[in-house]
């Protein structure tokens, strides 16, 4: 199994558990009003929850989080359904945390560096040269990283369900700095 597989399979399974905490827990306007059954009991009530990120449609976090829709309404029996909104539908990258924080939406992803301004902490992702490899990042979170940087959003009330890697910070430069190197016209 590569590593990419393997955090695919990891989001996948994480966000699909915290999703089903997260419906436990939630009592918005996502939920509709049950119906009784025949019997006059209530039925249970389906639940309904927006999930909503800037990446196109071909990209890999958007393939999975329509991966996790479908598994999420297929481990539930349909009781929950996950509608994506990719692309910046409904919020793009700036507008994405206060949604998420206010309830605007149920679920949504946005880059570490978004939310350090809401969460200083999370600049620990950007300090350069910190976590030379993607395993240095897992080992990280999985260490208590993750957990740390989770309790400071639950105070702000929201819950990391997954953390995923998709790529480091590029250092650019158009000048020469080395006399051995040559930069070529793009």
């Amino acid at each position: 199994m590569t590593m990419m597989s393997g955090m695919w399979k990891k989001f996948i399974t994480v966000g699909m558990l915290g999703a089903l905490l997260l419906t436990a827990g939630c009592g918005g306007s996502s939920k509709q009003a049950a119906k009784p059954a025949a019997d006059g009991k209530k039925a249970d009530a389906k639940v309904t929850l927006k999930l909503a990120h800037n990446f196109p449609t071909s990209h890999p976090i958007a393939k999975a989080s329509v991966s996790f829709a479908d598994k999420v309404k297929a481990k539930t029996n349909g009781s929950v359904t996950v509608t994506v909104y990719p692309s910046g539908q409904l919020y793009n990258d700036k507008s994405m945390n206060d949604a998420i924080m206010s309830g605007g939406i149920d679920m949504g992803m946005n880059t570490v560096g978004r939310w350090s301004t809401v969460i200083p902490a999370m600049e620990v992702f950007d300090v350069p040269f910190l976590f030379p490899t993607y395993a240095k990042v897992d080992a990280a979170i999985d260490g208590g990283l993750g957990k740390k940087l989770g309790e400071e959003l639950l105070k702000k009330g929201v819950r990391a369900l997954i953390w995923a890697d998709y790529g480091f910070v590029q250092f650019c430069n158009a000048k020469d700095l080395s006399p051995s190197r040559k930069i070529l016209p793009v």
